[in-house]
């Protein structure tokens, strides 16, 4: 803490680029529990390099940084709206370089958890933000904005919001055409949106179930790729139409292999979409023909 608290205070002293990135140093180095500082000032302080013109790309980077470090804890979080940080990085989001941008989306990631917070952000604009991201942003940028909307779409209003945005369509391109992370996190944000009833039946229209069952089948997929796939697959599954779609599309033989060799949770996702699958009296018999009843007795 030693360490820390010397940072602060020679961040204090000068603002420069060189005392922001020993303060991100010095953060980096302590607990997340360690790093509650809304009593200290530097929040205030970050927000001024964020927000004037005085500073350049490079300390707003690094400034950024910090926050996105900080936001780590929990206390934190919610100190980091109160003093309009929070809207600050939104305003990033828009004006910043390119490396600003990738670093604010990473901050905001942990920014958007709090449930107050993934409310605000919508009403700040943000779904429009991170939808340019996801069409036209850089690797890591498209990353981001998939996890963030992983969080957004926890609240049921936003749920609806961000369907009618558009972006299903990109997170399920994502699935196609993105890297490991992109498809683990656009996944991710498909479970929270097909626990919608509406959205179930426009994932499934838009091509959802073929590109998270192609997922699950990618042997390049990673493990959190094909769990959160399955996860998404037992949402959509509660639609009866979905339900004969998926085997439609070959989703037996995955889910057979989760409960055969995957790893818990993907057994569990497995075994929890075969369940809702079985409702459907056509699936009852393929689900028997292809041997699950041997696999499930073990299980």
């Amino acid at each position: 803490m030693e360490k820390f608290h010397e940072a602060v205070t020679n961040f204090k002293n000068s603002r420069s680029l060189k005392t922001i990135l020993q303060l991100g140093e010095a953060i980096d180095e302590l607990t997340n529990e360690e790093r509650q500082v809304p009593s200290l000032g530097v929040l205030e302080l970050l927000k001024q390099i964020i927000d004037s013109p005085e500073f350049g790309e490079e300390e707003k980077e690094a400034a950024v940084r910090d926050v996105w470090s900080l936001a780590r804890n929990n206390e934190n979080k919610f100190a980091i709206e109160k003093v309009g940080l929070l809207q600050s990085l939104v305003e990033l989001l828009k004006t910043g370089s390119v490396r600003c941008k990738e670093t604010t989306a990473c901050a905001l990631i942990p920014l958007s958890i709090p449930d107050e917070h993934k409310i605000t952000l919508v009403n700040w604009g943000i779904i429009s933000i991170l939808n340019e991201y996801l069409q036209k942003g850089s690797k890591a940028m498209k990353e981001s904005a998939a996890a963030v909307f992983w969080n957004l779409g926890v609240n049921p209003e936003n749920k609806v919001k961000i369907a009618k945005s558009g972006t299903i369509e990109l997170l399920i391109g994502l699935l196609r055409d993105g890297t490991s992370k992109a498809k683990e996190k656009s996944a991710g944000a498909l479970v929270n949106l097909a626990a919608n009833t509406e959205n179930k039946v426009f994932i499934a229209q838009k091509g959802g179930i073929e590109a998270l069952i192609g997922l699950m089948s990618n042997v390049n997929s990673t493990a959190l790729a094909k769990e959160q796939a399955a996860a998404a697959l037992w949402n959509l599954s509660v639609n009866n139409e979905n339900k004969v779609t998926i085997v439609e599309k070959g989703g037996l033989s995955h889910f057979l292999e989760f409960l055969k060799t995957g790893s818990p949770v993907s057994k569990e996702k497995a075994a929890g979409c075969l369940g809702n699958l079985a409702l459907n009296n056509e699936n009852k018999v393929q689900i028997v023909d292809f041997g699950f009843i041997p696999v499930l007795c073990v299980d």
